[in-house]
């Protein structure tokens, strides 16, 4: 359907400029996205109770699955034991200084103490990623959407990749400014993927279930694998987590992965195929460190199983859109079946009528 809308405004633009057996130039910039989509069935307005159970789901989402994990790497994949014994004994911060012991956080040691420092700032990362998705889509709701803001989505699609390896870089170096420019690129300058997602797929009654099912598991794919990505950040820019090889090593297939997204739009099959390799690269690299990665610290380990856990949920709603899709193209040829039937029958409906009236007029 999309390669057909593109075909038919080359044909009413002649002068339009194409790629060599491809769509045109500008058929990356006109062609609406899911997104987009997504944005135009929310309406004009979005109720209070709609966005409060958003983020009960996002909540739950995030405490259940975040749980889970820790559970499945601390007690059944590991023992408990073995992790995180390099820093088990380092000392008591108040007692070398002498502060006052009633303060709950004098029973850490300062390992503990980076850890809840680490959680804050991931925390905090997660909350203004999601606060600046509200906002930019109030904001679009308001001002409505058109081609100029469609391509906008694609250009920040597109730079993921390079701001990604900016904030990956600077959050090995240990370099605060990872985190802002990690909430910018992960959250993709604020528009509101995930909230759109988990809107259509709890509030849109107009779609189908299949649809609203996969809009709901790509959206809560989405809560998770962007708070798996600011784990990573928050974990590694705090030392947390050690900057060496294998740490950087499991970011990159997903980086990779980024460099194709906008064949989604015009090659959809070929996306496919190269994000499925990528896929494979990506979660060989991490259950081979992940092992490493939970002995290095409880966070690394969870931040690895809930990054997994997303990508599978994505697959899973891709899965399910095309089931959807096939539906959808099974029905629609069903319908227009029986439009030709029933012209058909016409027709025949009305040459007896015509017949009959021959036949009268001949006996008259």
């Amino acid at each position: 359907m999309r390669m057909q809308q593109s075909a038919l405004r080359n044909s009413n633009n002649p002068g339009r400029p194409t790629l060599a057996g491809g769509p045109s130039l500008e058929t990356f910039e006109s062609d609406d996205s899911s997104f987009s989509i997504r944005i135009k069935k929310a309406g004009h307005e979005i109720h209070s109770k709609d966005l409060w159970a958003i983020f009960c789901v996002i909540c739950l989402a995030l405490v259940t699955v975040n749980s889970l994990g820790f559970i499945i790497m601390e007690y059944w994949i590991m023992d408990d034991n073995t992790a995180d014994t390099n820093h088990r004994n380092i000392p008591n911060s108040c007692e070398i200084y002498g502060l006052s012991k009633n303060v709950p956080m004098c029973s850490w040691n300062d390992r503990d103490f980076i850890s809840y420092v680490t959680i804050v700032i991931w925390l905090t990362m997660i909350m203004t990623g999601l606060g600046t998705e509200v906002l930019f889509w109030l904001m679009f709701i308001k001002g409505g959407w058109d081609e100029d803001r469609e391509n906008q989505w694609k250009l920040a699609q597109f730079f993921f990749p390079l701001l990604g390896v900016a904030f990956i870089g600077l959050a090995n170096t240990h370099n605060y400014f990872a985190v802002p420019l990690a909430v910018i690129t992960t959250w993709k300058f604020g528009f509101p993927e995930t909230m759109t997602k988990l809107h259509v797929g709890m509030h849109d009654v107009d779609s189908k279930f299949l649809v609203r099912l996969a809009a709901f598991l790509s959206g809560v794919g989405t809560v998770l694998h962007h708070s798996a990505s600011a784990l990573y950040v928050a974990t590694v820019v705090t030392g947390l987590l050690p900057t060496n090889r294998f740490v950087l090593q499991i970011t990159l297939p997903l980086l990779m992965q980024h460099w194709f997204v906008l064949l989604k739009y015009n090659y959809n099959w070929a996306y496919v195929f190269v994000e499925t390799i990528l896929e494979v690269w990506f979660e060989w690299t991490t259950f081979t460190l992940i092992e490493f990665l939970h002995k290095s610290h409880w966070t690394g380990g969870l931040m690895a199983t809930v990054m997994i856990f997303a990508h599978w949920l994505y697959f899973l709603s891709g899965l399910l859109g095309l089931i959807a899709e096939w539906l959808e193209e099974d029905e629609g040829s069903v319908r227009k079946q029986w439009l030709i039937d029933d012209s058909e029958i016409g027709c025949s409906n009305e040459g007896e009528k015509l017949s009959d009236n021959g036949d009268s007029i001949r006996q008259v």
